[in-house]
């Protein structure tokens, strides 16, 4: 597990400096101006999901699984994948672009240049983003580490502390993150290079005890795009779990309320980084295992670990909450009560999320089902319906911190009852 201290590392780096992109625009353009960007970085969360199509998820796992087996053709991979997110991206930026104005229903949005903006920055991370998956599984963690922190934190810092709008701050995004992918695609290419190489009709065995072949199947390449948009779903689920409470609450108090609830997904996405960020490093690590015929319960002890993950969780939002204060300040400047509320209500959430994110590597490569998906969109519809229901009795923002903490209890109890029946390793080449 020695992999996941770059991983932690690069998502921390990400996490700290996308804070400090929060204050300066929090603190340079005002609150509402912050409000602004924490929708569009809603459609950004989303976006991501929609243009990679599950490939991040297929190339962490089968790339890893080419390699455990010993081909040297997993170039192949990246490749359809590179190709699959050029037209993907190509194709939800222009329909973003040109949506109208009434169509999206928040004035933050209604602009055609900002909009173009995000669509461009929303294609370069999804450029980033495949090429850091396909890294991963060839176990390259310190150099997708390093990208992470550039396209992720350094990019958007350099947007905010240079641009004069919220337009302006999306594109040098782009061109700040375009800048590490071009050098992602140079080390895979020199990765290639020095790897790849003629197969032959010695094809590497895998125990046929593992995955139910005596061997790695030439055509394989279809398994990988089927697992590939099998997970599409779960991405896309997983990116509106934390996007639809900001939608909501932009539509139900306006961009201010829409800025304290973005930020606070934003502490519950850090404060969750030690388990969510593992997962890439827990597919492949799992992935490997089965081609080498670990055994099922070794592969799944680590799933003991999500209740005490809840625990040091529990612990860390009660000291979180008594500093929330004096965080909230020197990062938003003053805020008001209510706000002050909404974020420490959104704080029960954490415990939750981080149990969840302890068992969803599981649901990923233990079953060929969609669990994840299933999961998330019975916990995104339930803290929803939550939201609306609460939104008469309770201001706006209250009533979304309520409904996000009532996803992650679903989320967690849903998780938790699936695991104990994932009885069986998956055929990866089915």
């Amino acid at each position: 597990m020695i992999n996941t201290v770059p991983t932690l590392l690069g998502a921390g780096c990400s996490a700290l400096l996308g804070i400090v992109s929060y204050a300066i625009i929090s603190h340079k353009w005002g609150a509402a101006a912050f409000g602004e960007y924490q929708l569009a970085r809603a459609v950004m969360t989303v976006g991501i999901p929609v243009t990679t199509l599950g490939l991040i998820a297929g190339l962490q796992r089968y790339v890893a699984v080419y390699v455990g087996a010993g081909r040297r053709d997993h170039n192949r991979l990246f490749r359809k994948a590179l190709l699959v997110v050029v037209i993907a991206a190509s194709t939800s930026g222009c329909v973003f672009v040109l949506l109208p104005s009434q169509f999206i229903g928040l004035p933050a949005l209604s602009s055609a240049p900002t909009r173009l903006a995000i669509a461009i920055a929303l294609a370069v991370l999804a450029f980033d983003q495949i090429t850091q998956a396909y890294l991963r599984g060839l176990g390259k963690y310190w150099v997708t580490a390093i990208a992470g922190v550039g396209a992720v934190g350094l990019a958007p810092l350099v947007g905010a502390a240079f641009a004069n709008s919220i337009a302006g701050l999306f594109l040098l995004q782009g061109m700040v993150g375009a800048v590490f992918v071009i050098w992602l695609f140079a080390v895979v290419i020199t990765n290639r290079r020095r790897t790849e190489g003629p197969l032959g009709d010695n094809e590497p065995h895998v125990p046929a005890s593992v995955v139910g072949h005596s061997r790695v199947e030439p055509n394989s390449d279809g398994a990988f795009l089927r697992y590939s948009l099998k997970r599409a779903p779960t991405g896309i689920v997983a990116a509106g779990f934390f996007a639809v409470p900001v939608f909501m609450a932009g539509y139900l108090g306006g961009d201010v309320v829409a800025g304290t609830v973005g930020f606070g997904t934003t502490v519950l996405v850090g404060v969750s980084l030690p388990f969510s960020s593992v997962s890439g490093v827990m597919t492949p690590f799992l992935s490997r295992n089965l081609g080498k015929g670990a055994s099922h319960e070794r592969i799944l002890a680590p799933v003991r670990y999500a209740l005490l993950a809840a625990c040091v969780s529990a612990i860390g939002m009660v000291l979180l909450a008594l500093v929330l204060p004096a965080i909230v300040s020197l990062i938003l400047g003053t805020r008001s009560a209510s706000e002050l509320a909404t974020l420490r209500i959104m704080l029960i959430a954490g415990p939750f999320l981080a149990y969840y994110y302890s068992t969803r590597s599981f649901l990923a490569v233990m079953s060929t089902a969609p669990l994840e998906a299933y999961v998330l969109a019975l916990s995104t519809v339930g803290g929803l319906a939550t939201t609306v229901l609460l939104s008469d009795v309770l201001a706006a923002g209250p009533a979304v911190a309520a409904g996000m903490v009532s996803s992650s209890v679903l989320s967690a109890v849903c998780s938790g009852l699936m695991i104990p029946h994932l009885r069986r390793p998956i055929d990866p080449f089915a």
